[in-house]
């Protein structure tokens, strides 16, 4: 189900792509819990998303949005972190621990390319 959904929402970024109304719009996408791991993965195939909001994202596919064999290569703050590295991105994360997506911040800051902004639950930028 969730590769379904990665899927659908890379369709969708292609399509919004080819309408002339919306062809080059910045895409930002909006997503919470396991959905935003969905979103996640999309943009690891759709260089038309530019932004994303995501808030309480599972910290590992332990807890959720079971997809086949990801764990064999990475699991979400790692995938969260190439997303937002590959594609030159900022990825707004809203999460009740600001401390298990310390590695996403690190990739982005490693590589120079994207942006992770992480608000704990609380509301306080870490």
């Amino acid at each position: 189900v969730a590769s379904g959904r990665v899927w659908d929402i890379v369709r969708m970024a292609g399509i919004l792509n080819e309408i002339p109304a919306t062809t080059n719009l910045e895409i930002h996408v909006v997503a919470r819990g396991e959905l935003a791991v969905c979103a996640t993965y999309a943009m690891l195939y759709s260089p038309a998303v530019r932004k994303a909001d995501f808030s309480s994202p599972p910290i590992s596919h332990r807890n959720g949005s079971t997809m086949l064999h990801v764990m064999k290569l990475m699991d979400i703050p790692h995938a969260t972190g190439l997303a937002a590295a590959m594609g030159n991105r900022t990825v707004n994360l809203t999460v009740p621990e600001a401390k298990d997506w310390a590695w996403t911040e690190s990739l982005t800051r490693l590589a120079n390319q994207g942006k992770i902004v992480i608000k704990s639950g609380s509301g306080n930028a870490q």
